[in-house]
């Protein structure tokens, strides 16, 4: 126990790791797009609904999946809004989570959930019910079965320029994707393609990357929100019992990304804009899958914490302030 404190001592001191890729983003002109139309309202007024709503992703059945942190549980509904199935709550248990960081749909419509304090991936079938679960370690995010062999394959945390492990494989590393740039931001989203591919964005940075069925790298995009890279502060700390560590870390006031979400359509993907600008939290940027380019800009009425896009075509908002709400809208 000793021990473990001491590491997350260490892995606190380090903080958000990162390595700077100097000068900052020029921005884009955005375009504004048609207004949504709102079309499905869930309002938890009561607080029965929802304890404390984290996350959206959209499921292969048309519907949507819903993440509560609150009670550790996962919940399914149906493009109409309605409650299909409910599972989940905190704890070590078959069935149970503590910390899920990545929840992903499989081919065959499971549910697929990365759990980092559990330290274990489990695997819902498409009734909500445990089919299976594996040990992972320091895994962030789940990645296209279409990178390994196995099965499945992860992102994971810490990792330097590691860009996934697999079951019982070694990482695999990539070279830089900004060419003579120094190195990328270590802390990094995915966002899975219908297509097996992968688009990735890294937190102190408006790059995207976009990555081909088999990991390697097709392009990068600058993005229309521009993030500058902050200055870093340098570390040379050293713990008793555990060693000397030496690294950077982000100053706490750094403007973070335009967050890739698991939001997409076999031609676009959606991306909200988390810098702080009179826009934050409120729009959601579109590119182009094939080319990368910058298609327009959706303006929201409310700062949302999640989006999704259903299997139609609709968009799939979270709110989670004052009153949690999910809105579906209908994108002209």
């Amino acid at each position: 126990m000793r021990d473990r404190m001491l590491i997350g001592r260490a892995l606190g001191l380090l903080g958000a790791f990162v390595l700077v890729v100097h000068g900052t983003a020029e921005a884009q002109d955005r375009k504004w797009l048609p207004p949504l139309v709102e079309e499905v309202t869930i309002e938890d007024r009561d607080g029965l609904l929802f304890s404390s709503p984290g996350g959206l992703r959209a499921s292969p059945r048309g519907g949507f999946v819903l993440y509560d942190w609150g009670d550790a549980s996962f919940r399914e509904f149906s493009a109409s809004g309605d409650l299909v199935w409910e599972t989940g709550g905190r704890g070590e248990g078959p069935g149970e989570f503590a910390r899920p960081l990545d929840y992903e749909f499989d081919a065959d419509g499971n549910l697929m959930v990365v759990d980092e304090s559990n330290v274990r991936l489990t695997v819902l079938d498409p009734n909500g019910d445990v089919v299976a679960t594996d040990r992972v370690e320091s895994a962030r995010q789940i990645l296209p079965t279409g990178f390994v062999p196995d099965g499945w394959a992860v992102m994971p945390v810490l990792k330097g320029d590691s860009l996934w492990v697999s079951r019982g494989g070694a990482p695999r590393s990539v070279l830089s994707p900004f060419g003579d740039l120094e190195r990328i931001v270590t802390e990094s989203w995915a966002a899975n393609l219908k297509s097996g591919g992968v688009v990735v964005v890294y937190r102190w940075s408006s790059h995207i990357v976009w990555l081909r069925p088999d990991g390697s790298i097709r392009g990068v995009t600058q993005a229309v929100e521009p993030i500058p890279f902050p200055e870093p502060v340098w570390l040379n700390e050293t713990v008793p019992g555990v060693g000397r560590f030496r690294g950077t870390k982000v100053d706490p006031n750094a403007i973070e990304l335009t967050q890739s979400q698991p939001a997409y359509d076999a031609e676009r993907i959606y991306m909200r804009a988390l810098g702080r600008t009179e826009h934050s939290r409120k729009v959601v940027d579109t590119y182009a899958i094939a080319t990368g380019e910058y298609l327009g800009s959706y303006r929201l009425p409310h700062a949302v914490s999640s989006i999704a896009v259903l299997e139609d075509g609709r968009l799939v908002t979270l709110e989670v302030n004052l009153i949690p709400t999910v809105r579906i809208w209908r994108i002209e």
